[in-house]
């Protein structure tokens, strides 16, 4: 559960259509969140679909992490995300 100036970091588990743009869309989210990108990976796409892991740090984050990934999870092309690690 994030809390608002505590130290966390946040691993996230996206399963997306690979269509141009689409990480784009997936950064700016969290830049307007006010989230730290640490890591990203990406892993070559299999049958139109894209798998990529995505660690942010929250600290700073302005909104609440259910927030984060309803608007993460209405990007277009975004078909499924979930946390998979936090500490």
């Amino acid at each position: 559960i994030h809390q608002p100036g505590k130290e966390q970091i946040v691993t996230l588990f996206f399963t997306l259509l690979d269509r141009p743009g689409i990480l784009s869309s997936i950064l700016k989210v969290l830049a307007g969140a006010a989230t730290s990108v640490l890591t990203i990976n990406q892993n070559i796409p299999v049958g139109d679909v894209a798998n990529i892991t995505i660690s942010i740090r929250t600290v700073n984050m302005n909104c609440s992490m259910d927030t984060l990934i309803k608007k993460l999870g209405s990007l277009e092309n975004v078909k499924k995300i979930e946390i998979i690690a936090e500490s």
